[in-house]
């Protein structure tokens, strides 16, 4: 049996203030080059080992019973990649900003508590162009830890 991993400080007011409509999550939009078309399923494939290097996205927030302490991380015994990595179609006029309304959608939109707190959505964009709508809950990651979690998932896409 492993040691249990609770919630931080920081972890917890993270937690407070995702209050709707205003969530705690941040995203990015990653442009695949033009012509680099790319499948749902490839990109799951893609990102299926790089999940097994960063625990967290593994892992959802259990609440202790009340008195028992701070909530804790557990793996997630459902975890199944299909329920994080989606595909959409970018709305039309397709253009950048369409793009960008989608994400901000996408960003906004309040990431299912029972299950590890994040999504990437593949969106079909300017007919041979693709994107990548990475979000992530701030309990996860912040500033420099979210770049870092970006990178470790889709470093593999420059060959893929």
């Amino acid at each position: 049996m492993g040691s249990i991993e609770r919630t931080s400080a920081d972890d917890l007011l993270h937690l407070t203030y995702d209050q709707k409509p205003c969530t705690a999550q941040v995203g990015a939009i990653l442009l695949l080059e033009p012509g680099k078309r790319l499948e749902v399923d490839v990109l799951r494939a893609a990102v299926a080992d790089r999940v097994a290097g960063i625990p967290r996205l593994r892992q959802q927030l259990r609440h202790a019973p009340r008195g028992c302490g701070r909530p804790v991380w557990v793996d997630d015994p459902a975890f199944d990649l299909s329920r994080h990595i989606t595909s959409a179609r970018c709305p039309e006029p397709q253009d950048e900003r369409a793009l960008l309304d989608l994400a901000a959608a996408l960003i906004t939109t309040a990431l299912p508590p029972d299950r590890p707190l994040w999504s990437a959505t593949l969106v079909a964009f300017q007919h041979e162009r693709c994107a990548i709508v990475i979000v992530l809950h701030h309990v996860i990651a912040d500033g420099l830890g979210a770049l870092t979690v970006l990178a470790g998932l889709v470093d593999r896409l420059a060959g893929a």
